[in-house]
């Protein structure tokens, strides 16, 4: 039923059956239909699956498309890969604006390698206010400027 769906147009019934099929290429055409079609999820799985192939370059475009939709999990992702370099030059100021984005959809978990990128001095105040700019977040970087760097300036 899933495969006369996803034949027919139905971009859930593609996501559906590309956690189903055996064959790993129907199942990275299957979820990219589906991507394409506006399903977040399957642009994060999407991403997953092409990291598992160590097609990184393909699987951060993917885990930005599905963070920039909303996806926390996706969010997480590419601010780990860009603090990394994974698929991409390191880029800390991207990375902790993504950190900072997770924190404004309610998501907690990577504010802390922001704090801790902070505190290594991995990032200057210019820097953390770029990324709070890029957030849309100007008052998390701030926040974080007067926790980690506040104590520095005395």
């Amino acid at each position: 039923m899933f495969r006369a769906a996803s034949e027919g147009g139905d971009a859930y019934a593609a996501f559906n059956l590309a956690q189903l099929v055996d064959d790993p290429a129907e199942s990275l055409r299957l979820f990219e239909i589906a991507a394409r079609e506006g399903i977040v999820a399957a642009g994060a799985v999407l991403a997953d699956r092409l990291s598992a192939l160590d097609r990184d370059e393909e699987a951060l475009g993917w885990y930005v498309w599905a963070a920039e939709r909303g996806h926390t999990g996706a969010m997480n992702a590419a601010a780990c890969w860009c603090r990394d370099g994974i698929g991409t030059t390191p880029d800390l100021i991207q990375a902790v604006s993504w950190f900072f984005v997770m924190l404004a959809r309610g998501d907690g978990d990577g504010i802390h390698e922001a704090i801790r990128l902070a505190k290594a001095g991995a990032l200057d105040e210019e820097e953390i206010r770029e990324a709070g700019r890029l957030a849309r977040a100007p008052g998390s970087a701030e926040a974080l400027i007067s926790t980690v760097l506040g104590s520095r300036r005395t």
